[in-house]
């Protein structure tokens, strides 16, 4: 029997009270309402904009905004979807199977935002790299989407296929049925869980979590060598032009301050996740109210945070771009004389105007 189990119960919701269960069931349907109000208004945006639908970098924005619409709405739903009988949820109304589809559009649309949003880093080294060739950067959005949609299906069917699609506080995910058994050997687990006993959990890190924490190692990686491609630029630059020494090194601050806004907007509701969970799981007895609502408060923000991201660095462009089309030292033109030693004419810095 885990240590933790209070009295043999591992059922980390039993411990709580009729108000904290209805707190847990409602508060995250607000953080649900948000992600998908501005989703559907990101959505909505670039689909009514022909400028920005021929951006692959706006596409892979609404494609991510189309994912999160669903993964919203499931998030919303919450314990409504939930087994009618379930134990320790609060107006929980649902079947097996309602439970089934809630958990697979949450873990579908988890996978394919989190893998969209992570492919940002490594498009944005191609993009600089290639001078935003559009069509390169076309062959890059094709074999995008077919990947994340292959290895996204496939881990939610997997999931679906061996029963691990349950009741896992306000909403259903990975988890063992019912809540807590697989840590308890008086307890029989009736989905969810293989004779060893730890199938759900080890599934959950294995396929969801460790994934998780490399994309953004790699996301960190892409975005060093970014800044470095750019600094490079910059250098090179200033060692064949004397003038505008300050607007050389412009660009790769502007890289950091961008780079600084897709870590914290796409990772900190992940990484503040594990980390209450990590606090929860070093706690001795029953799990801390406060942190369990907060932590299933925050998990649903995720997608409200990446499109909030979209939509500063939206903003701060649209502000700067005059000035930056102007400057001839801009990130696209500084790596572009990297290559071939020379200032582009003007007329060729226009095609590169609103790249992003």
């Amino acid at each position: 029997m885990d240590p933790t189990c209070s009295n043999g119960d591992c059922n980390p919701l039993r411990n709580f009270s009729d108000v904290e269960l209805s707190l847990i069931a409602i508060i995250p349907k607000i953080s649900a309402s948000l992600s998908l109000l501005l989703s559907i208004y990101v959505a909505t945006r670039i689909i009514r904009d022909s400028d920005k639908r021929a951006l692959v970098y706006h596409r892979i924005m609404l494609v991510i905004a189309l994912h999160a619409i669903p993964l919203s709405l499931a998030f919303f739903v919450g314990t409504w979807a939930s087994p009618r009988d379930t134990e320790n949820v609060q107006w929980a109304i649902g079947t097996i199977t309602t439970c089934t589809v809630q958990g697979f559009f949450v873990l579908f649309g988890q996978l394919n935002v989190g893998m969209y949003f992570s492919s940002l880093s490594l498009y944005s080294v191609i993009a600089v790299h290639n001078n935003f060739d559009q069509q390169i950067l076309r062959r890059f959005e094709a074999l995008l989407y077919f990947v994340v949609t292959i290895i996204s299906f496939f881990l939610s069917i997997m999931f679906v296929t061996e029963q691990m699609l349950n009741p896992s506080g306000p909403w259903c995910f990975i988890d063992a049925a019912p809540l807590g058994c697989e840590k308890n050997a008086e307890i029989n687990c009736k989905r969810g869980i293989g004779e060893s006993k730890a199938d759900a959990s080890s599934f959950k890190s294995k396929y969801m979590f460790l994934p998780g924490f490399i994309t953004i190692g790699l996301s960190i990686c892409f975005m060093i060598l970014l800044y470095v491609m750019v600094w490079n630029g910059e250098r090179v630059a200033r060692k064949t032009n004397k003038t505008n020494r300050n607007s050389y090194f412009a660009r790769s601050g502007i890289v950091i301050r961008q780079a600084s806004l897709y870590i914290l907007c796409g990772y900190s509701t992940l990484i503040t996740w594990e980390v209450i969970d990590l606090i929860q799981s070093m706690i001795k007895g029953p799990k801390s109210f406060p942190l369990a609502l907060l932590s299933w408060s925050i998990y649903p923000l995720r997608p409200f945070t990446v499109l909030l991201m979209y939509l500063i660095l939206q903003h701060k462009i649209a502000v700067k771009l005059p000035q930056i089309e102007k400057n001839p030292f801009s990130v696209s033109a500084i790596i572009n004389r990297v290559r071939s030693k020379s200032i582009r004419k003007p007329d060729e810095r226009e095609k590169n105007k609103n790249k992003f």
